[in-house]
């Protein structure tokens, strides 16, 4: 069965899954450090839960913890998969659609956040 593509033409598949899983997490440490905890403009659950007192504060910065550990994961998938396709002979090199991959990966997150 063919794919279309040339045993010559390299794949952009595995360089755009891993720029945007890059992105997407990077674009949640951004949120969630620079937002959450540098700026403290708002906390993961605080439209639910105003940090008003120590224990609201407490809870936030619990769940503020878990949206790091899964921003966390994101990114280091994304580094796996950039790794696994950079070992590979087919796979494109291209540092325009690696960047691109990025961008729109944090746009996704900005997306979903917003």
């Amino acid at each position: 069965m063919s794919t279309g593509q040339s045993p010559e033409t390299p794949l952009a598949g595995p360089l755009v899954t891993a720029s945007l899983l890059i992105g997407f997490g990077m674009g949640g440490f951004i949120d969630g450090i620079l937002l959450h905890q540098l700026l403290q403009w708002h906390q993961m659950i605080s439209a639910i839960l105003p940090p008003v007192d120590y224990l609201s504060k407490s809870v936030n910065m619990f769940w503020d913890g878990v949206f790091h550990v899964f921003t966390w994961i994101f990114t280091a998938i994304g580094i796996g998969v950039l790794w696994n396709a950079l070992t590979r002979k087919d796979t494109l090199r291209s540092v325009p659609v690696f960047w691109g991959g990025l961008i729109l990966g944090w746009g996704v997150f900005n997306t979903m956040d917003s």
